[in-house]
Formats: structure tokens, sequence, C-alpha cells
């Protein structure tokens, strides 16, 4: 019991530290974009964090193991990696060169999550979960209508966060569906190899073609290849380790922590005011959190799943 608790304590931190992680993954983007084309810096970001986190897992990945896996995991190494990356990090990237930062993160914090876990997960929720569901909803709505005279005001980047929002949830749940025995530092190299040949290839047919090398010659665009890199094997491993120990509706709720992480970065770098509403969306969305987590402290752990 002992054991089962720790490793669930832990999970949930590692959900805290991905909504500081994932918040501040747009800063990376929107400075790359000066420099590379969409999916050129995804790939260049996503082939670096496979290179470290090999570096980083090494002693902790069975190569055998890896390569002798059932064509079942295979499929679900490449339904993750299409969804968190080829779809979820493309348009998140796509979406914070369109719209303020803070709001990215907060329409990432919509409870997708919760929703998916219930539908194909059949998770439980409780008529006051689904009630504190609809808090953090409301909340995101009065963010996201930030100026808008009306919800046909969403603009391009508003869109494309949502369908952000969309894909790395469903990569999120999809985490329960390994059932192969890889361990989490396995299964985020194998995803990082998957990602990088699948964006390199789709930007070769959208028209991007090769970058040339000194669109990587500058210290600067080295330091944030490097930096957004390293985040992305954080981001990764932190979401695998955290949804393997944490209920997927809790986790869900813990992660519209990034709320308050993307309007703090997009104040402090940015200089992006903080309108009333979304002030007032931003206390919805968090006393929906303290809620929630406070209403499922005493309930049963999550059991474990296969590593």
């Amino acid at each position: 019991m002992y054991k089962q608790y720790d490793n669930h304590t832990k999970g949930v931190i590692a959900l805290v530290l991905l909504t500081l992680v994932f918040a501040s993954m747009g800063v990376f983007a929107r400075y790359l974009s000066a420099h590379l084309g969409l999916f050129q810096q995804v790939y260049s970001r996503l082939f670096l964090a496979f290179l470290f986190s090999v570096a980083a897992f090494w002693k902790y990945i069975r190569w055998q193991k890896i390569i002798s896996i059932p064509l079942r995991e295979w499929g679900v190494l490449f339904i993750r990696s299409t969804f968190q990356h080829l779809l979820g990090v493309v348009l998140v990237t796509a979406a914070v060169l369109h719209t303020k930062l803070g709001i990215v993160s907060l329409i990432q914090t919509l409870p997708l999550v919760s929703i998916l876990a219930v539908a194909f997960l059949k998770e439980h929720l409780t008529t006051a979960k689904i009630w504190l569901i609809l808090l953090a909803s409301l909340g995101v709505f009065v963010i996201t209508i930030h100026g808008h005279s009306d919800i046909g005001g969403f603009n391009a980047g508003d869109v494309y966060a949502i369908l952000a929002a969309i894909a790395f949830s469903f990569g999120y749940i999809s985490r329960h569906w390994h059932k192969a025995g890889l361990n989490n530092q396995e299964i985020t190299a194998a995803m990082f190899f998957i990602s990088t040949l699948s964006i390199f290839i789709v930007s070769l047919v959208a028209g991007e073609g090769l970058p040339s090398l000194g669109d990587y010659s500058h210290k600067a665009i080295i330091l944030a290849l490097i930096g957004s890199g390293v985040f992305n094997v954080l981001n990764l491993f932190l979401s695998n380790y955290g949804f393997e120990h944490v209920k997927a509706v809790l986790a869900g709720n813990i992660l519209t922590l990034e709320a308050v992480f993307g309007i703090l970065l997009g104040y402090l770098l940015y200089q992006e005011s903080v309108t009333v509403p979304e002030a007032i969306g931003g206390v919805l969305i968090i006393a929906s959190v303290i809620l929630m987590n406070t209403m499922t402290a005493e309930e049963n752990i999550a059991p474990e799943t296969e590593t």
C-alpha cells in the first residue's frame, strides 16, 4: 500500500511539473518560427528530444525488448505519436503564433481528458465532479472570448489550440493502452523516434524542403533548439509517468493548472496584459482544480499498470 501511495503522489507531482513545462513550450515555438518552417522546427526539436532521451535514459532502455514488442504495441506507439506530436505539437505551435500565449495554455485546460477517460477508459464521474468539470469549462469559455463580441469571433489561434487540446488529451489517456511491458523511458524514446520521422516526411510533402545549415548556425537558435529538446523530453516523460500512476479524470483536472503558468509566462515574457475576463475565468478554473483534488484525496488510488 505504501509503494502504491508513493507512486500516486509522485505521479501528481509529475503532472503539476508537466503543466509548467508545457506552458513554457510556446516560448521556444515563437522564437524558432522566425527562422524555421512550422514542420521544420517541430521535427528539429523532436529529433534533439530523441537524442537527449536516449542519452538520459540509456541504462533504462532495453533495445531488444523494444525490437521484439508485438505489432499491436507498435500501433499504440504510432497512434500516440501521431496525436501528441504530429497533431498536438504542430497545432499548438501554430496556435502560439496566432494568439496570446496565455490563451493557448488556458484552452489546453479544457476538461477533454476527463471526458475521454470516461468514454474510452470507463472511469467513473460523480455528479459533483461533473459540476466541477463544467465550472472549469465555464472558466475556459470566459477566457477565450477575450475581446470577441461572440463565439464566432474566435481567431485562428483559438481554433488551432482547441484542436491541439483534443489531440493531446487523446494521446494522454491512450497511455493506458500499452500492454507490452515497456517502461516510461522506452515509450518516451520510441515515440520521439516515430514522431521525428513522420513529421520530417510531412514537412517534405508540404513543400518546406530541407533547412540549410545556416538556419541552425546562430547561437541563439541552437540554444533554443536545445532548450526545446530538453523540455520536450520532460513533457513526454512526465505525462507518461503521471498518467501511469494517476487516474485520468484526476490527472486531467490537475493539468488545468497550466492556465496559471501560461498567463504568468505571457505576462512576464511578452507583457501580455491580463484582462478582467481572463482573471475571472482563471479563478473559476483554479477553484475547480482545488475542489476536485480535495474531493478525490480520499478516493482509492488507481492500480499499478504493467511496466
